[in-house]
């Protein structure tokens, strides 16, 4: 996926990147939408599974609109729903 100012993920596609998501130390070049969070056009709940791995994760994806490129953040499950690691 080419990184544009307006970025559009849409709930349900899947997406490759033509840069890799650094994700700690995981590489995510291909993901799927799960959902856009209502507060911002620019942050995304997606999965996807990390090169050279088989299993999937749940992370939130945001998109710098001054830098123009993607970053990812972990979340959590603790049982009462997912919170966001910084």
């Amino acid at each position: 996926m080419t990184t544009t100012k307006e970025p559009l993920l849409h709930d349900g596609e899947s997406y490759t990147f033509e840069t890799p998501v650094l994700l700690g130390e995981k590489l995510f070049t291909q993901v799927r939408c799960i959902s856009r969070l209502r507060r911002s056009a620019n942050e995304f709940i997606v999965m996807g599974t990390p090169e050279g791995s088989d299993a999937a994760a749940k992370f939130l994806l945001t998109y710098d609109t001054e830098k123009m490129e993607y970053s990812a953040i972990d979340l959590v499950h603790d049982g009462a729903g997912l919170r966001i690691v910084a």
